[in-house]
């Protein structure tokens, strides 16, 4: 097992299929930690992943969740101290409210 460490730079590693800005922390073969942010007002791109879980915690801004699946739908208000989970095969889309 190697030992990681990483600090989160400015510079952005990746925009992700929704449009949204990308920094990777650290990445084992089950699984990466990242860093995401979209700019003021965004809005990103309504997408679905077949086979990727996410665990979201928001640490600062505010805005809204729309996630579907499985006839189950919901927008949630999100903003710090805001934990969610996004199951492999839910479409979901996100904007920044401020």
């Amino acid at each position: 097992m190697a030992f990681e460490t990483t600090q989160l730079y400015e510079n952005i590693d990746v925009i992700a299929p929704d449009g949204s800005e990308i920094r990777l922390l650290a990445q084992r073969d089950g699984g990466s930690f990242v860093h995401c942010t979209l700019p003021p007002s965004g809005v990103s791109l309504a997408v679905r992943h077949r086979r990727v879980e996410e665990i979201w915690y928001f640490l600062s801004g505010r805005g809204e969740v729309w996630r579907a699946q499985d006839g189950a739908e919901e927008v949630v208000t999100v903003g710090p101290g805001t934990a969610l989970t996004i199951p492999a095969g839910a479409h979901f889309q996100f904007r920044n409210t401020g």
